[in-house]
């Protein structure tokens, strides 16, 4: 757990750093920054004896995902809007996004056939994967950030401040930070307790694997029909919806222990195959090109912050009783804070957007 929580940290602490960096020097270098932290990763975790050694590994993946988090959505926004075809964000963000679910289950199946064998087969063929993203990344074409071609600290504070002051004059774009972030929080901090309620529902340990690529297959096409659902329903309504099915799935998983109930994780993985999609359109319509990165860095700070909070205090009252015991709590927060959250958002929206027409007039 401490290398765990170790990886966990610096990416907290270099979450906003690298969006920051990433919107300075261009995503293309951050992604590249990205892959190369996570091939070191892999290289220092095969060759590590000690303690040392993984720690050291530990934090190379830390680094890898802050670098990463944002970066990518805000390089395929750009994209799009370079060629005006913005609108369609949120299609290629869900195939995106699904192809990505697609591969942790793949990985998830193989690296199990892989991990029985020996375990280093398993990074081996992660550092393939990880040097053909490397090379990618750096055939990637972007347009220069217009910013000098110095980074001072003086200008970090300044264009931190910058950002800052946009989520500050905007309280509508705050909500929407911190209601996906906590939503993510939660999913995320729900999945390290799937394997002991697998094990109370009576399913095999070799089975694990094959039903974590199923859920995530709905994930993905959550992901893949994002826009579909969206525009079907409307902002407002996915908004809505989705602590109203995470309430349900988490208590259903707190309240009883049988088929129907596992049943509910499916509820589970829609929402968290539509949250990246809807999420990060939402925000990235709302922000300009040089804060992006820096801004859906922001997201991933909320995020990270809400399961330093969550994780604790639903791992305190897993001890004190079972994994039920946090499976409720997490629901009695997703029922009472997610629908608050989405409330305040609709109500400072209209309230931003009532002082942009004074401005204007």
């Amino acid at each position: 757990m401490s290398l765990l929580g170790a990886r966990f940290i610096l990416g907290l602490l270099l979450e906003v750093p690298s969006g920051l960096l990433s919107d300075w020097w261009g995503r293309k270098y951050s992604l590249i920054l990205s892959a190369l932290c996570k091939v070191l990763g892999c290289l220092v975790y095969v060759s590590s004896t000690h303690y040392e050694g993984f720690l050291i590994g530990s934090l190379f993946m830390g680094a890898a995902s802050a670098f990463e988090s944002g970066a990518d959505s805000a390089y395929l926004f750009d994209l799009l809007k370079k060629y005006q075809q913005e609108e369609d964000y949120r299609q290629w963000e869900g195939k995106a996004f699904a192809v990505k679910l697609l591969s942790f289950g793949l990985a998830g199946v193989l690296g199990s056939y892989m991990g029985a064998k020996n375990f280093h087969l398993a990074f081996y063929a992660s550092i393939i994967f990880f040097i053909v993203a490397f090379i990618m990344g750096g055939l990637l074409r972007e347009s220069k950030p217009k910013l000098e071609s110095r980074l001072t600290w003086k200008a970090y504070q300044e264009n931190l401040s910058e950002a800052f002051l946009i989520v500050k004059n905007k309280p509508s774009l705050l909500m929407l930070i911190i209601y996906f972030g906590l939503m993510v929080a939660l999913m995320i901090s729900s999945h390290w307790y799937f394997q002991p309620y697998l094990k109370s529902v009576g399913l095999k340990i070799e089975s694990f694997g094959t039903y974590y690529f199923v859920w995530l297959l709905m994930s993905a096409s959550a992901s893949i029909k994002s826009y579909q659902i969206e525009k079907k329903l409307g902002q407002s309504t996915c908004l809505i919806i989705i602590p109203v099915l995470l309430s349900i799935h988490f208590l259903a998983l707190g309240l009883f222990s049988n088929y129907f109930a596992l049943s509910t994780i499916f509820l589970g993985e829609f929402c968290f195959g539509l949250i990246r999609p809807l999420s990060h359109n939402c925000i990235n319509l709302q922000v300009d090109s040089k804060q992006r990165a820096t801004i859906l860095s922001f997201m991933g700070l909320i995020q990270k912050l809400g399961m330093v909070i969550v994780a604790p205090l639903s791992g305190y009252l897993a001890d004190l009783g079972s994994f039920a015991n946090a499976f409720c709590f997490m629901g009695l927060i997703s029922f009472i804070l997610g629908p608050l959250l989405v409330i305040w958002f609709f109500k400072f929206k209209a309230r931003d957007l009532s002082l942009e027409l004074a401005a204007e007039l």
